[in-house]
């Protein structure tokens, strides 16, 4: 049978599927957020929406109606650590890989003279 009556458990046989399997990527976004990020105690959510308009009206009744389905996945943003960085003259931000609190430090690479290369001259 072609024809079925529109319903959550349908939704598997419509469009070959598609809106199905788009709900089951949606959802696993979620779990995949909830196992990266078990800490979060914030509420993720999956909405499935339906927007429905008349189509074709005969003599003021409704023969068709057009539907468009749209899924929605809210995942709490991801904020990083607070970084403190330097404004550099050329209107840039610049950070120290080696000690991220504070851009200014110096390492120990920094503070050694380069060894002269064989056969250069002294000044």
């Amino acid at each position: 049978m072609a024809r079925r009556m529109l319903s959550l458990a349908e939704l598997k046989n419509l469009d070959l599927g598609k809106v199905e399997a788009a709900f089951r990527v949606e959802l696993g976004k979620i779990v995949a957020d909830l196992c990266d990020r078990p800490e979060d105690p914030t509420k993720r959510t999956l909405s499935l929406k339906l927007s429905l308009w008349p189509e074709d009206v005969v003599a003021g009744a409704t023969e068709t109606v057009s539907v468009v389905f749209t899924l929605e996945s809210r995942i709490p943003k991801r904020t990083t650590r607070v970084h403190n960085m330097r404004v550099s003259g050329d209107k840039c931000l610049v950070f120290n890989s080696e000690s991220p609190d504070n851009p200014d430090q110096r390492t120990l690479d920094e503070l050694v003279e380069p060894p002269e290369s064989p056969g250069a001259e002294k000044s």
